[in-house]
């Protein structure tokens, strides 16, 4: 989950910074104080999610299987549940973070006029992958029997 979470922020990285980059259509019409600095904001905000998981990851104890084997569950039940928590707390890990990138993003289409030309970096939906994949791992988990 964190490499695919790695995977996403390389590809938000990449975009980002080929948003700040010269582009055709950007070299036509300059762009603005406020467009440069929430340019710069936002490639400053990219990384910072992937920093903090790995911070997260750096800290996170292993949970004994001991205490698992004595539940009256399926070995299946028992990964979904994990899984989402899993999920969870690494979501919650970076949340900040995360936020904080899709503002800076916001700010930026914002100020463009919510224009799509190539220049505005439009992929925030990569950032809220990880979040839909935690709500399907909480659905799956919701549907366990109790």
């Amino acid at each position: 989950m964190v490499a695919g979470f790695k995977r996403i922020l390389l590809i938000v990285g990449v975009l980002a910074a080929s948003a700040v980059q010269a582009h055709p259509a950007a070299e036509a019409t300059a762009l603005t104080p406020e467009q440069t600095l929430a340019r710069q904001r936002l490639v400053n905000a990219v990384t910072k999610p992937e920093r903090k998981t790995a911070e997260c990851a750096a800290s996170r104890s292993v949970l004994p299987a001991q205490p698992f084997t004595r539940l009256a569950i399926s070995r299946e039940n028992l990964k979904t549940a994990l899984r989402y928590f899993h999920m969870r707390a690494e979501n919650r890990c970076a949340a900040r973070e995360a936020a904080d990138y899709e503002v800076a993003a916001t700010i930026i289409r914002r100020l463009e006029g919510n224009a799509n030309n190539g220049a505005s970096p439009n992929c925030t939906e990569l950032v809220t992958t990880s979040l839909v994949d935690e709500i399907e791992k909480e659905a799956e988990y919701l549907s366990l029997p109790t």
